[in-house]
């Protein structure tokens, strides 16, 4: 996004690795962004979620943060939690932001796709919303939609879905967060070993909470050995009263 005005651009292509300092380095749209322990942002508590890099002359270039636990956990590969989301966000030349979610982590195996069976996840859903017009920055205009719920996975039929509820809205510069009624619908579709892909859209209840009509797209996979982890992201806008546009993620356990 552009400051006052944001959209929605195709998916692109979004690697990330280990590098020899120590920590992480992202590939985004084929621009690589090496980050360093000095590019550490630091908690007052001593923890860290992830990476601001600055040019020269101090200009914010690109940052990196973690949704689903500190930089550590997510580089401790004899971590049980076979999932990390991870948020990039970088300025081009010409002033415009690049903002994009990333799903990564160890893919389940073909054999767990092939046994049959059902399985629900216990799932979180977070994404965040801006307007269209009028965007300022992340903490004057960005609001947080959240949930909870379940996916459901049909091994033998090779589908999977999911209902979000138990709905919050957090408005920008404020920590409260408004509870909704209503869910957000992430539609039944084909699951293979390669993952999935479907539609999201909200029902009267969500719309009413962001207050636009909510639809978009998802993807995701499942994960660790026996597939016992569910996580993808989402990209939707909001059409009516309030047109917005926003990207964000899934990610659950079997319950």
């Amino acid at each position: 996004y552009d400051t006052g005005d944001t959209s929605i651009n195709a998916p692109k292509s979004f690697k990330v690795s280990k590098n020899a300092s120590g920590e992480l380095t992202a590939i985004f749209d084929g621009v690589e962004y090496a980050f360093k322990p000095s590019d550490r942002v630091v908690e007052s508590n001593g923890e860290s979620y992830g990476y601001e890099l600055r040019d020269a002359n101090g200009d914010y270039v690109a940052g990196m943060f973690s949704y689903t636990g500190e930089l550590d956990e997510v580089m401790d590969t004899r971590s049980d939690d076979y999932v990390a989301i991870l948020n990039l966000q970088r300025r081009l030349e010409n002033g415009v932001n690049d903002n994009a979610f990333g799903v990564f982590g160890s893919e389940a195996p073909e054999d767990v796709f092939a046994g049959g069976g059902q399985a629900s996840y216990d799932t979180f859903m977070r994404i965040n919303l801006v307007p269209t017009t009028g965007f300022q920055s992340n903490t004057e205009s960005r609001r947080g939609l959240r949930g909870d719920g379940t996916f459901d996975v049909d091994f033998a039929a090779g589908t999977v879905g999911g209902s979000i509820s138990n709905l919050t809205l957090q408005e920008p510069q404020s920590s409260v967060r408004t509870p909704g009624a209503g869910s957000v619908e992430f539609a039944t579709t084909t699951l293979t070993s390669d993952g999935f892909s479907g539609t999201v859209a909200g029902d009267a209840g969500a719309n009413a909470l962001v207050g636009g009509t909510l639809t978009g797209t998802y993807e995701g996979g499942l994960f660790g050995p026996n597939g016992e982890q569910i996580a993808g992201a989402t990209s939707v806008s909001t059409a009516g009263a309030t047109e917005q546009v926003g990207s964000g993620y899934f990610e659950g356990r079997i319950d």
